[in-house]
């Protein structure tokens, strides 16, 4: 139970900083964190929002440095499938507004190298929400005008 515990906790710490990183964390972010952390966890809603908010608060007190180390311990009480899906979470919170900025792109990059996931499976996860990249956002814009 520590460990599932521990897993559950870096799964929803990640997700936060993934929608912190371009500073703000919208309502609608933050739902997205409390239904996968549930899906994912297997918890009811209640204690889905609990973990969620305890997650957003660490995260925002302890960033920085937290992050790395957050992301370390969840690569090594997770599997790779474990960690496949926490990326693809990642890009769910960051699309959540219909937009993954320039910041959260970045941030979901680094993500990915610290959980060690090869880069031809980060690819295929990138390329699933390229549609909510706000670069191809705009070059599509540019193109219509």
């Amino acid at each position: 139970p520590v460990d599932r515990a521990r897993f559950l906790a870096a799964f929803a710490y990640i997700l936060t900083r993934a929608a912190a990183a371009d500073m703000e964390i919208s309502e609608v972010e933050s739902r997205a964190i409390e239904r996968l952390v549930g899906e994912h966890g297997g918890l009811p809603e209640a204690q889905a929002i609990l973990v969620t908010q305890i997650a957003r608060n660490q995260s925002l007190l302890y960033s920085g440095t937290e992050d790395y180390l957050v992301t370390r311990q969840f690569r090594e009480l997770s599997t790779d499938e474990d960690r496949l899906a926490l990326l693809r979470c990642c890009y769910l919170v960051g699309a959540a507004d219909d937009t993954i900025t320039s910041e959260e792109s970045d941030t979901l990059q680094e993500i990915a190298k610290e959980l060690d996931i090869e880069r031809d499976a980060v690819n295929v996860i990138r390329n699933e929400f390229a549609p909510k990249l706000a670069a191809i956002q705009a070059a599509l814009r540019l193109q219509r005008s």
